[in-house]
C-alpha cells in the first residue's frame, strides 16, 4: 500500500515510554503525528491540494526500474508525487486486471479511473488525490497518473495486487515504466504484494500438507529457487486449451509461474490444488502430477510438479556427475536438497535441472534477485513404506512469531503491562493514516477476486495470541528471579 512520508520519531520510543509512564500511572501524552502545515493534514482543503499539485511543474525526471535512488535521493513532492518517462496505458499497465484464466474483469474493476475533459496535469494530480481516503476495498490510493490527450488516467493501489507480468509481487519503485522516452507519467512509491516475503512462512497450508521448509546453518535468507516455467494464467491455455494450435499438455507437468500469487500461503495453495492446471500426466494419472515443491521467486509463486523429478532423478545414469549421488536415483527429497545447496550432483548430463541459484542480499542487486522478493523453499515427499503423501491434516496449525523490542526500563521496583490483542482479519486492507475524507467509490471487484485467489477456504482453524516477555542481556524469560508481573490476554477467535 501507499504509506505516506511520516515522521518516525514521534513513534521511535512509544513502547519503552509507555511502559515508564505505565508504571508511574501517568497517562501518554497526545502525539501530534502530523504537523498541522502541511498538505496531508489538510487533505480535506481542496485549495491546499491544488497548490501542493501544482508542485508537480517543477519535478525532475526520477525513474522506476532499478529500485535505487538517484544521486541525491528521492526527491517528491510534498504529496508523494514523482515524475517519470513514459505512460500508464501500454504493457502490464494493459493487462493486471487478468489474475485468473478467463477473467471478465476490466482495469476499471481494478481500480483504473479515466476522466475526460481534464486539461493539465495539476488538475489530473487533484483528481487522483480525490482517492486518498479509499480503501483497498475501495481500489486503494492513486499511485501513478499521466494525461493521455485531455484524459486523465489514474491507477490505484489494487493494481499491485494484479497480474503484472514478470514484475508481479515488486513494489513500484522496481517497475519499469512504458512508453516514449518524451512521454511523461507520476508515480508514488506503493508497496508490492511479496514485500518482505522472506519473513513469512507458508501457514497452516504448509502444516496441513506435511511440507518441510528448506533451511541453512548457516544463512538467515532464503536458499536456492525453484526453477523458471510457464506463466500462469497467461499462458495457460497452452496445456489447457485443445482449440489452440500450440496446445502442449505436458507443458504444465513440472514447473510453473503464477504471476498474481505473491505470498508463502497463496503459493503452497496453489500447488495443493495444481490450480487451473491439467491434473494427468503421461500416464493419465493424477499422482504423475502432484505438485511437490512451491516458493516465491522475485515477487511471484513458483510451483515444481512430482514429474519433474520423475523424469530426471528418478532412474540412474542422468548425472552429470557419473559416479556416486549425482548418477543414482534419488527421491523429491534427496533431489531439493541437493539442488537447493548447489550441489553438484543436482546437475544433469542434459542440462535439464534448471537454475537453482540463491538470492542476493546485495543493495545493488535487480529486484527480482533480491532475497527480500523470495520467500523460503517448501517441498513434501512420499512416504517410503507406503508410496504415498502424507494425507492432510486438516488440525494442523501454523505458528507467527512478532518481536517487540523495547530499550532498557528501570524494572528494579516492578512494574505492570496490559497487553491487548486485536486479530486483523485482513492485513491488507491497509489504514486511512492521514484522515483524509472518506472516499463515497464502491467496493473494487478486483480486490474481490485478488481476496478470493489468496483464501484458505479448506480449514477452520482457532487463532490464539499470547505473549512472552524476555530480558536481551539474558535471553530468559522473566519468570526466574525479579518481580514482574505481566497480564496476558488470551483471545481466540475462529477463521
Amino acid at each position: 500500500m501507499f504509506i505516506p512520508p511520516l515522521s518516525a520519531s514521534n513513534l521511535k520510543h512509544r513502547c519503552s515510554r509507555a511502559a515508564n509512564l505505565a508504571k508511574h500511572n501517568r497517562p501518554e501524552p497526545l502525539r501530534e503525528g502530523l504537523s498541522p502545515n502541511v498538505p496531508y493534514a489538510r487533505l480535506d482543503n481542496t485549495s491546499v491540494i491544488a497548490s501542493a499539485c501544482a508542485e508537480i511543474t517543477s519535478l525532475a525526471t526520477q525513474n522506476t526500474g532499478s529500485g535505487s535512488p538517484p544521486d541525491g535521493g528521492w526527491a517528491p513532492t510534498s504529496l508523494g508525487w514523482h515524475k517519470g518517462n513514459g505512460n500508464v496505458g501500454c504493457g502490464w499497465g494493459t493487462t493486471y486486471g487478468g489474475i485468473t484464466p478467463g477473467s471478465t474483469l476490466s482495469l476499471a474493476d481494478y481500480g483504473r479511473v479515466e476522466i475526460s475533459g481534464v486539461s493539465s496535469v495539476t488538475e489530473c494530480c487533484q483528481r487522483a488525490m480525490g482517492y486518498e481516503g479509499a480503501t483497498m476495498a475501495q481500489g486503494g490510493k492513486a499511485i501513478r497518473f499521466d494525461l493521455s490527450g485531455n484524459t486523465c488516467r489514474i491507477d490505484r493501489e489494487v493494481m499491485m495486487r494484479g497480474n503484472l507480468d514478470s514484475s508481479g509481487g515488486l513494489p513500484m519503485v522496481y517497475l519499469n515504466a512504458c512508453g516514449d522516452p518524451g512521454e511523461t507519467h507520476y508515480w508514488r512509491h506503493a508497496a508490492g504484494s511479496a514485500d518482505g516475503a522472506s519473513l513469512n512462512n507458508a501457514g497452516s497450508c504448509a502444516a496441513q500438507y506435511a511440507f518441510t521448509k528448506v533451511l541453512s546453518s548457516n544463512s538467515l535468507a532464503p536458499v536456492g529457487r525453484i526453477p523458471d516455467g510457464i506463466e500462469i494464467p497467461n499462458h495457460v491455455g497452452i496445456c489447457s486449451d485443445p482449440a489452440r494450435s500450440d496446445y502442449n499438455p505436458a507443458t504444465c507437468f513440472e514447473t510453473l509461474r503464477y504471476n498474481a500469487i505473491n505470498t508463502a500461503e497463496g503459493c503452497c495453495e496453489v500447488c495443493v490444488q495444481n490450480r487451473w492446471l491439467p491434473n494427468t500426466g503421461d500416464s493419465g494419472g493424477t499422482n504423475d502430477t502432484k505438485c511437490v515443491g512451491f516458493q516465491i521467486v522475485g515477487g511471484k509463486c513458483r510451483i515444481i510438479r512430482e514429474k519433474f523429478f520423475a523424469d530426471r532423478y528418478g532412474v540412474s545414469g542422468n548425472g552429470y556427475i557419473t559416479s556416486g549421488a549425482g548418477n543414482e536415483p534419488l527421491t523429491v527429497t534427496q533431489a531439493f536438497e541437493l539442488c537447493a545447496r548447489g550441489d553438484l550432483a543436482c546437475n544433469r548430463a542434459d542440462n535439464s535441472h534448471g537454475h537453482w541459484g540463491k538470492c542476493s542480499t546485495s543493495d545493488t542487486a535487480v529486484g527480482n534477485e533480491r532475497c527480500e522478493f523470495f520467500s523460503f523453499m517448501y517441498y513434501r515427499d512420499r512416504n517410503a513404506s507406503t508410496g504415498e503423501f502424507p494425507p492432510a491434516n486438516p488440525g494442523a496449525k501454523a505458528v507467527y512469531t512478532s518481536f517487540e523490542v523495547y530499550e532498557e526500563i528501570d524494572i528494579s521496583e516492578g512494574f505492570n503491562m496490559s497487553v491487548n490483542f486485536t486479530m486483523v482479519g485482513n492485513r491488507g486492507d491497509g489504514k486511512n493514516l492521514t484522515n483524509a475524507p472518506v472516499s463515497s467509490t464502491g467496493i473494487s471487484k478486483g480486490f474481490t477476486e485478488v481476496k478470493e485467489q489468496h483464501t484458505n477456504t479448506s480449514v477452520n482453524l482457532s487463532t490464539c495470541a499470547k505473549v512472552v516477555l524476555y530480558e536481551i542481556e539474558v535471553g530468559l524469560a522473566l519468570d526466574w528471579g525479579r518481580v514482574v508481573h505481566v497480564y496476558v490476554q488470551s483471545v481466540c477467535t475462529t477463521n
